[in-house]
């Protein structure tokens, strides 16, 4: 009687053991994917602030200075932690890209905050290869500190803005099937509704909705993001 009791109670322990191992291992691995939602619940409808005081631009090579218009933009930022010449080599993933933002009236917007080691790497390559879009060479980390909120995760780190710099999506949409899926279909969503974000927004429940995305809104669209995100 006592073994039997003895066996029933190491059962129920074990069992207690198996539970709790469950109970963390699926904490471990959605805890990431719920501060990566967090973080772009966040950021989606904010504004992205594109002034510069001190950075090099380049648009086909020629240096110039930048100025942000009302239109749509691309925005990629490259932090001082990645490494610039990698991403340089890649740029003409983007080029595709570029050309439906151009055929939308839109930009995209690349912001390099290389090392100083790198700076001179970086300006002459930006000057030789005469990218077709503009190349922001921001040496004094102004982007960042003027969007200090912006996450460490580079993951965050692209964002496609309405006409008035406001946050419509955030992700890469050339590291990502997924997102460039959203990313095409919320920008001919957004040129098929001018006036952007801001100009549409409305009262839902006593909070800031936005316009009418291509896929459900509301937190399932921020899901969707946010799976996309955690596979890249």
């Amino acid at each position: 009687m006592k073994k039997d009791k003895n066996i029933k109670t190491i059962a129920i322990v074990g069992l207690l053991v198996i539970c709790m191992t469950c109970l963390t291992v699926s904490y471990v691995y959605n805890h990431p994917k719920r501060e990566l939602e967090k973080q772009v619940k966040a950021m989606t409808g904010s504004n992205l602030n594109l002034t510069f005081e001190q950075a090099k631009a380049y648009f086909n090579g020629v240096d110039s200075t930048y100025i942000s218009l009302p239109k749509k933009k691309l925005v990629v930022f490259v932090d001082s932690t990645s490494c610039s010449g990698c991403f340089l080599s890649h740029l003409n993933e983007y080029f595709e890209i570029n050309d439906t933002l151009q055929i939308r009236h839109a930009e995209l917007v690349i912001v390099l905050h290389p090392q100083h080691a790198r700076l001179y790497e970086v300006s002459s390559c930006l000057r030789q290869e005469k990218f077709p879009f503009w190349c922001i060479l921001d040496s004094d980390g102004e982007f960042i500190r003027n969007n200090s909120d912006i996450p460490s995760n580079q993951k965050l780190h692209s964002f496609l803005l309405d006409e008035e710099d406001v946050i419509a999506l955030v992700g890469n949409p050339s590291r990502n099937n997924k997102i460039k899926e959203l990313f095409y279909k919320t920008l001919q969503h957004m040129h098929s509704h001018e006036g952007g974000l801001s100009s549409n927004r409305h009262k839902q429940n006593g909070t800031l909705g936005q316009i009418p995305l291509p896929v459900k809104s509301g937190s399932l669209a921020t899901t969707l993001k946010t799976n996309s995100l955690s596979q890249t």
